[in-house]
């Protein structure tokens, strides 16, 4: 909801359940040649964000039970991509649109005011879950992790340390698995999961 940009280089989608992904993909394929052209004056972000999202529909023969929501774009210099494929309740009506603010209004609908979702950020060093509900963000706690750094040691071979560092980060990682379905799948079960961190670790 907050993300903002220079340009309308920001793409929401919304396919509500039953619709037929080919008009969609095909007005996407358009809407990309269209920018496409090679011309300095035209804004390669939205190219960009289109060619995200064109990746992003190809994980789908057809529409999830729910519909599917994506919102793609360059926010703040980074690349964003947000898929919602697994909502509690359905998408009411399609959009497609490009601005300098993502859409948010599907997410809305389907959400609804009662959904509860677990936040979970994770790193090497230590991942972080919390609770949206109700429009507020609760932590509810934090895992440590001890994986050494990418440097190498320099008592044992190279292989140990590589080993030993797999190794870590597997019990970290569990660590977390563990925690997050305590947290997440107890008495209170969240509608939802949300992640964060580097790419690798999420």
């Amino acid at each position: 909801r907050r993300a903002e940009a220079e340009g309308e280089y920001l793409v929401s989608l919304a396919v509500p359940p039953g619709d037929d992904l080919e008009p969609v993909r095909r007005r996407i394929e358009r809407d990309h040649s269209e920018t496409d052209i090679g011309e300095e004056a035209v804004d390669t972000r939205l190219t960009d964000a289109l060619d995200r999202l064109r990746r992003v529909l190809g994980d789908y023969e057809t529409v999830p039970e729910n519909g599917l929501v994506a919102l793609v774009g360059v926010v703040d210099g980074d690349d964003v991509e947000y898929v919602f494929d697994d909502l509690p309740s359905a998408v009411s009506e399609p959009l497609y649109e490009h601005g300098n603010e993502f859409a948010v209004e599907p997410l809305d609908t389907a959400v609804g005011a009662d959904a509860a979702f677990g936040l979970l950020v994770v790193e090497t060093e230590e991942a972080v879950l919390g609770r949206y509900e109700g429009g507020a963000v609760e932590t509810l706690g934090t895992v440590d992790g001890n994986v050494p750094g990418k440097a190498r040691s320099a008592r044992g071979s190279e292989d140990q340390f590589d080993r030993r560092r797999d190794e870590e980060k597997a019990e970290f990682f569990d660590e977390v698995a563990a925690e997050a379905e305590r947290r997440f799948l107890g008495d209170d079960p969240v509608d939802g999961v949300a992640l964060g961190g580097t790419e690798v670790t999420v």
